[in-house]
């Protein structure tokens, strides 16, 4: 797979495991496409791949059903549709739309490489208007139709992560809502999260568990299903505060260390 790589995306090519699977890019490639400095932390994420969009994989492997069909809208490199893809019966019933053309390459390869079998889109689905950011404007617009015919049957999940166009989509494609069981989005405007939520639940959803920045939405949760969400959530945040506990004794423990060094350093002089 390493020559293909190199021949579709670049010939510098690395690794990273990401969940269940295992990631292959260019760092030219994510210099351009994430257009961030190095010691960003989302670098330190892609590169380690332990927390790489960490809770929208941990909150996929919750809804998503053996027998579901999936539209994934945001697909980066394919993290999360790999992931998801194996979840799956029917490898086919997965759509993975991604507007940035630069990215096709490495979301097929991805794909070939983990053996997952989602379909690949480049557009846009959002039909654009002032308040649709230049950079995410794409001279093609998909039909959500026209994907779930390549799926071969209705959509009964949703994965939404398209940079801030969240609202503008559940606004425009309100039939689509009313055939899902489950969506998991990735909120960026906090000034229209309330109303995004607000229509979720008017067209009969209910939101089980946030993390983050991401929230799962179920269409009449059962109870087992809500024991199930609480759960994960209790277990993320145990964990993420474990975190910061030992990340704050570990720079007392090195302002501590440096404290001490120079005392000893003097004293060893002056014997």
């Amino acid at each position: 797979m390493i020559p293909e790589v190199r021949e579709k995306c670049g010939p510098i090519v690395r690794k990273s495991k990401i969940g269940r699977c295992e990631f292959l890019f260019d760092q030219q490639w994510l210099d351009d496409c994430l257009d961030l400095p190095p010691d960003h932390y989302k670098w330190r994420c892609v590169l380690s791949g332990r927390r790489f969009e960490e809770h929208e994989r941990a909150l996929l492997a919750r809804v998503v059903d053996a027998a579901d069909c999936i539209l994934e809208i945001g697909g980066f490199i394919g993290s999360t549709a790999c992931n998801s893809n194996r979840l799956l019966d029917s490898p086919q019933r997965h759509v993975v739309v991604e507007l940035s053309p630069h990215r096709q390459c490495y979301l097929e390869v991805n794909r070939e490489h983990n053996g997952c079998g989602f379909h690949i889109r480049i557009g846009n689905v959002v039909h654009c208007d002032r308040r649709t950011p230049a950079r995410w404007r794409s001279p093609k617009t998909l039909n959500v139709s026209d994907l779930a015919a390549l799926a071969g049957r209705p959509f009964t999940g949703l994965h939404i992560d398209i940079e801030g166009t969240e609202y503008a989509f559940f606004d425009q494609e309100r039939a689509l809502l009313e055939q899902l069981k489950w969506i998991v989005v990735e909120w960026h405007i906090p000034a229209e999260t309330f109303a995004a939520r607000s229509l979720l639940r008017a067209v009969g959803f209910t939101r089980v568990c946030t993390l983050g920045k991401v929230d799962a939405w179920v269409r009449s949760p059962s109870l087992q299903q809500r024991v199930s969400f609480c759960w994960m959530w209790l277990c993320v945040r145990t964990r993420a505060r474990a975190a910061w506990v030992l990340s704050r004794l570990a720079r007392r423990l090195a302002r501590m260390t440096s404290i001490m060094r120079p005392q000893s350093i003097s004293k060893n002089t002056q014997s």
